[in-house]
């Protein structure tokens, strides 16, 4: 994968609100003789443009959540794997005691 899913998340995100803003800016723009079915050419051309540009939203919000979804359940198996990391007892066993580090020996006299 190319970057990380929280971070494609939020720049899905940005595409999605860039793309909604286009989406409005063309509904707006439509003429509104063509917001009912039309065999004018014009007005085909216009529904489709507008229908592909609220389907793009739909496609990039799918794709948000998604990866906002992945994201989290990437979030909890890191944490999950540091916590099993951290009350490993290898984790203890790695590293000299402090008694060991001090006498230089493993365990007491």
């Amino acid at each position: 994968m190319a970057g990380r899913p929280r971070t494609m998340a939020r720049r899905v995100q940005q595409l999605l609100e860039r793309q909604s803003a286009i989406d409005e800016e063309l509904q707006q723009l439509m003429p509104k003789q063509y917001l009912e079915p039309t065999n004018d050419t014009l007005g085909s051309c216009w529904q489709s443009s507008v229908q592909a540009t609220g389907q793009a939203c739909e496609y990039l919000f799918d794709l948000a959540f998604d990866l906002d979804y992945k994201a989290r359940e990437a979030e909890k198996r890191a944490k999950a794997a540091q916590a099993a990391t951290d009350s490993s007892p290898l984790v203890d066993n790695l590293l000299p005691s402090q008694e060991e580090h001090s006498t230089g020996r493993a365990g007491s006299q």
